[in-house]
């Protein structure tokens, strides 16, 4: 059966394009005819927006491309998320990215084509997949292993990142929704937890479709009021994508105050 489009519940006409791009790596090269199945690969209709674009690309050709990729920071990731299937990523010569910008969807059915896409190449013989949004790697059986009609997980499509030495915590991810991503600084080893559920909390509500703005307040399960700012790129988190700082705000005037204290209170 053909699986529904999964659903924003909180769509507000007017965000940014939502942004994709998986690479999924093997060791040989994959046909030239790409045959998809919607109840199989999990394709929604009206099937993959055409503004998602396959291509691929050879070691051989591309050498900084897959250094990039297989190298450096995302080389230690790789060998966290895939265990045993790191080895094989490591003799992978080809590369095949799916990327593409989608405007606006009322839905996240592009994502849920671009996974279809992904577990088609694993079909084929590749062994993972490099969500560069997220920056997450995904085994090639896990793929396999997902129901094609599964539902929306966030976590499979956000990560949540604290850089404890900074006290900072922060998404990668939300491009996907066309949505910013979002910083906590000023956080404590204490206030770990709580800034997890805030930043969790915020991304799925941006993820359903709500939109938020530099200037504005959100609240999280009726919380005191958080503070947006806008996130300045010298701070050097290297999203990929827009980004709003979030800290508490003063109750009258809705002005940011540092730190994250009166939402730490609220959830005690």
């Amino acid at each position: 059966m053909t699986p529904e489009p999964w659903p924003r519940t909180q769509f507000i006409p007017g965000g940014a394009p939502a942004q994709v791009f998986l690479a999924c790596f093997s060791e040989a090269p994959m046909p030239k005819r790409m045959s998809l199945e919607a109840a199989r690969h999990g394709i929604p209709r009206p099937g993959v927006p055409r503004e998602i674009v396959v291509s691929s690309l050879t070691a051989e050709d591309a050498p900084d491309f897959f250094a990039g990729l297989l190298g450096g920071p995302l080389r230690v990731v790789a060998e966290r998320d895939l265990g045993e299937t790191f080895r094989r990523l490591e003799l992978s010569r080809h590369c095949h990215r799916i990327q593409g910008s989608i405007p606006d969807p009322p839905t996240l059915a592009h994502l849920q084509a671009a996974w279809g896409i992904a577990r088609w190449f694993v079909e084929q013989g590749a062994c993972a997949a490099l969500d560069g949004h997220s920056l997450r790697w995904t085994a090639g059986d896990a793929i396999l292993r997902d129901a094609p009609d599964r539902p929306f997980d966030l976590t499979r499509e956000v990560t949540v990142v604290f850089e404890t030495d900074r006290g900072i915590g922060h998404t990668r991810g939300l491009a996907k929704f066309g949505r910013p991503d979002l910083v906590v600084p000023g956080v404590r080893c204490e206030q770990f937890d709580a800034a997890h559920k805030l930043l969790i909390s915020a991304a799925h509500s941006l993820a359903m479709g709500h939109r938020v703005a530099p200037g504005s307040t959100l609240s999280i399960g009726g919380s005191p009021p958080l503070a947006l700012q806008a996130y300045a790129p010298e701070d050097e988190l290297s999203l990929n994508n827009v980004g709003l700082v979030v800290s508490d705000a003063d109750p009258k005037t809705k002005q940011p105050l540092p730190g994250i204290d009166r939402f730490v209170a609220f959830l005690k």
